[in-house]
This record gives structure tokens, sequence and C-alpha cells, in this order.
């Protein structure tokens, strides 16, 4: 087996003779003495073997950031994409004076200028008072794509609107009763410090209509407060005044998270697997499918690369490598965009993630989107793997890894469709160039 993978790798191969000092060398590129002092070849190599799969996550982190996603769209391929916020509030003072008087309660959203979908339909937002705090568990370090905090059935707001992303912020104003208990608790001196506060008011759940075909909306969470505005006795019948509770930024690990669930029922994707099995491109078509917060990820792996050690007995080092991927243009719109890069992660053999795909310096490494031929509109994904290749040539366990790609938590709501490695249209390939030297 291995000797007719060597033959065929050898058929691929076209061969650059140059004489080359270290210094002429890529600079990530570390050679050692034998390597500098020696006549090096650069030997192109197109033929090896490629899998690409798609990976359903069994969770993703969606706390500690400052993006509140919220919003529904159904998708022609991944289906319907529902997300929902939820986050708790700190006040800036617990003080109300006794002759104030109640006038209303609003939540203010602030644009974070993220969307995912067609922001031209309206949207409808409610809003839940949590029924549960919002904490961490003993053993939980984070909240994710999956979490669920239960609320109160009562809606405290509901809000249709047209998204206008370039505005400063959407403002609901929330249920008069609710807003008079709470300033009758802040006045009546029961809510002097957060711990207070929570017996009674716990947090928020933004969620949008369970009948919104629409968008993603993305909202500024530390940018974002609730305001409970009231009058005295000795001011102007124009002017109010309020008392602001705000994002809670002095908890990082508990302060909001984004619960994105996906419905796939009816598309190619409802039969993914648990997150340690992997689903080919060969069994969706020829392609492979990315989706942020949803946690669906393509991973590629690399299981002959191995022999490329044959060449030169061993003496050698992969120079560069790069997958490149063709992105069909039936897939992606104005309204259902690329994104511009991607992050890459190194997973063992059961999509469990290692560590961030990073260089020798520690640097990240991302797989970046390219319009390489504009006549066409033709796009691509370009995915650096010389460092990961190197990496299963020398030590034992990377045999089995691969590398998984999923776009960042910025972009959540963003998804990608990916031709497999051996679509009819373009097939996925990988283009190695190897090193070798004498000495």
């Amino acid at each position: 087996m291995k000797n007719s993978i060597f033959a065929m790798l050898l058929i691929g191969v076209s061969t650059l003779l140059i004489s080359c000092s270290a210094d002429s060398l890529d600079k990530t590129f570390i050679a050692d003495k034998d390597f500098a002092e020696s006549d090096v070849r650069f030997i192109s190599i197109d033929t090896f073997t490629v899998e690409m799969s798609t990976v359903k996550l069994d969770s993703v982190i969606t706390s500690g950031g400052n993006k509140l996603l919220i919003g529904q769209y159904t998708d022609p391929v991944f289906g319907k994409v529902t997300s929902s916020a939820f986050m708790t509030f700190i006040p800036k003072t617990y003080t109300i004076s006794e002759e104030a008087v109640f006038d209303s309660i609003v939540l203010s959203l602030k644009y974070d200028g993220y969307f995912y979908g067609d922001t031209l339909r309206p949207k409808t937002v409610l809003v839940q008072k949590l029924s549960k705090e919002l904490k961490l568990g003993p053993q939980q370090t984070a909240f994710y794509n999956t979490s669920e905090v239960p609320a109160f059935n009562p809606i405290l707001a509901s809000k249709t609107f047209n998204p206008r992303i370039s505005k400063d912020s959407l403002t609901l104003k929330l249920d008069q009763i609710f807003g008079k208990e709470l300033f009758d608790k802040f006045r009546g001196g029961n809510i002097r410090t957060n711990e207070d506060l929570k017996e009674f008011f716990k947090g928020l759940k933004i969620f949008p209509h369970a009948d919104e075909n629409a968008s993603l909306i993305a909202f500024k969470g530390a940018n974002s407060f609730i305001r409970i505005y009231y009058s005295k006795p000795d001011q102007p019948n124009d002017k109010k005044t309020f008392l602001q509770l705000e994002f809670d930024s002095k908890d990082t690990g508990a302060k909001s998270f984004n619960q994105i669930i996906g419905d796939r029922s009816g598309t190619p994707l409802s039969g993914l697997l648990p997150q340690n099995k992997s689903l080919s491109s060969t069994a969706l078509d020829n392609l492979s499918f990315l989706q942020g917060g949803a946690g669906i990820a393509t991973k590629v792996r690399f299981p002959h690369i191995r022999t490329i050690s044959q060449i030169n007995g061993g003496k050698g080092h992969v120079f560069n490598a790069k997958m490149k991927i063709k992105l069909s243009q039936a897939y992606y719109t104005n309204k259902l965009y690329l994104s511009d890069s991607l992050q890459v992660f190194v997973v063992d053999g059961n999509n469990n993630i290692i560590n961030e795909y990073i260089d020798s310096k520690g640097k990240k490494i991302k797989a970046s989107v390219a319009k390489q031929d504009k006549e066409f509109n033709e796009v691509f994904l370009i995915l650096p793997v010389d460092v990961f290749l190197q990496k299963i040539i020398n030590e034992g366990n990377y045999l089995e890894y691969g590398l998984l790609v999923l776009p960042y938590s910025s972009q959540f709501g963003n998804r990608m469709v990916l031709n497999g490695e051996n679509n009819p249209e373009y097939s996925s390939n990988l283009k190695v160039i190897y090193a070798t030297y004498d000495k």
C-alpha cells in the first residue's frame, strides 16, 4: 500500500532544483545546520489524499462576551436558526427618594452592527423575566449555545420593528406593573445590594417570535440598560429622573449568553451525528458545512501525508502547504454572506478540541476567504496546513488528528458551504511544497 501511494505521489511531483542559503527561505521556516549548508530541492505535490467531513459539536461557549444575538430565520440549507439572549443587570445606584413617583420602565438595546439574514423583513422581539438566577454551577465554567435558564411566562415587552442597524439603539417599554414593583422596592429600601436585587429580579430573556423568518441581529450588552423613570414634586412636569440598571460587567463568567438552536429537520444536515462521529463530504453530496453558533464545523484530515518522508530518505521538511477549497455561488448571497476569515482548531480522533491551531511562535493560524477570479466571481477558502502536516510527520499521535474550521464567536450567525474533496464542480485540493536536502 505504501509503495503504491509513493508511486502515485511521484507522478504528481514537479521538482525545482535550487541551490540556496538559509537566508532565502521563508522566515517562518526554521532550518537546521545540515539544511542550511545543503543544496535544496523544492518539490511540488498535489496528489495527497484529503478527507473532509462535517462535525456537529455537542456545545459551543457563548458566554463571556459582549454580544447579544437575537432573531430567527429559515435557511434553505441549514434549516431554522433561532437565537435568544439571556442577561443580568446591576444598578448604578440603589437609592430613590421617598417622594419620587413612578413613571415608566424601558429596556434599551444598543445595536452592535452585526446581522445575518434579511434585515428588510420586520422582526418581533419579546422579553421575559428570568425565574432562576444566571449563575454557573460548581463544576461549570461557561454557558453554551445549548444552555437554558427558565423564565416566567408573562411577557414583559413585545415590539415589532424594522431593524435599522445604523441607528443607535432599540428601545422597548417594559410592563408597567413589573416596573412599579421594582421601583417600589428601590424606593422602600428593600434593594440595597445586588443580592437583594436578584431576590426579585434575576435578569431577562430576550427572544424572537416563534413565527419570525427574518434575521439575527446583535446588540452590545455593555451598552444596553434598563431605566426606571420617575418624577419628583419639585421637578418640572416635563423632566424625569431615572435609576439605571446596567449590564453586569463585574461578573466575567455569567453576565450573559446566547442560546442558539438549529432545527435541521428536512435538510441535508438532519442526519448529523454526535460530536465523536463525523459525516463525510461524500455522504453529503460532496459538500461540507459550517455554522458558527450552532456548532457545525468542517473537519479536514490528511491520512497519508507521512509517505512524503519516503522522498530522499526522510531528509526534508514541509516548506509550504495550503488547502484550496471552493465555495459554490449557489449557497451564499448578500444576506447570507461569507466570513472574511475562520478560526481553526486541532482536534483528536473523537473531534475533541485539543488546542487552537498556532505556528511555532504561538501565533494563531486562520483560514481566509479570497476571491481569486473576479471575472467569474470564484471564491475560495485558503487554509495553511504546513505546520500541521509537519506535526503529523514528526509526532505519532497527530496521525489521527485533524483541523476543525469554524466561524469566529463574533460571527456566530454565519454559515458556509464548502466543496468537498471529490466535488465534480471543483474538488478541494491540497498543494504541498516539500523541501529536501542532500547532506
